[in-house]
C-alpha cells in the first residue's frame, strides 16, 4: 500500500518535473524568436546597403570591362 502512495507522488512530481521544463523551453524559443526577429529588422537596411554597393561594384565591373 505503501509503495502505490510513493509510486503516485514519484510520477506526480516527475510530471510536474517535466511541466516546468515545457515551460521553460517553449518560453526560451519564443524569446529567442523575438530577438531574431528583432536582429533581422536592424540588419535589414545595413544588408540593403551592402546589396546596394556590390550591385554598383558589378555595373562599374561591367562599363570598364565592356570599355576595355
Amino acid at each position: 500500500m505503501v509503495f502505490w502512495i510513493v509510486l503516485g507522488v514519484v510520477v506526480v512530481l516527475a510530471f510536474a518535473v517535466l511541466g516546468v521544463l515545457v515551460h521553460g523551453v517553449l518560453g526560451a524559443a519564443g524569446r529567442l524568436s523575438r530577438e531574431l526577429a528583432e536582429a533581422e529588422a536592424e540588419v535589414a537596411p545595413v544588408r540593403a546597403g551592402v546589396q546596394d554597393s556590390a550591385d554598383r561594384a558589378a555595373r562599374l565591373r561591367d562599363a570598364r570591362a565592356s570599355a576595355g
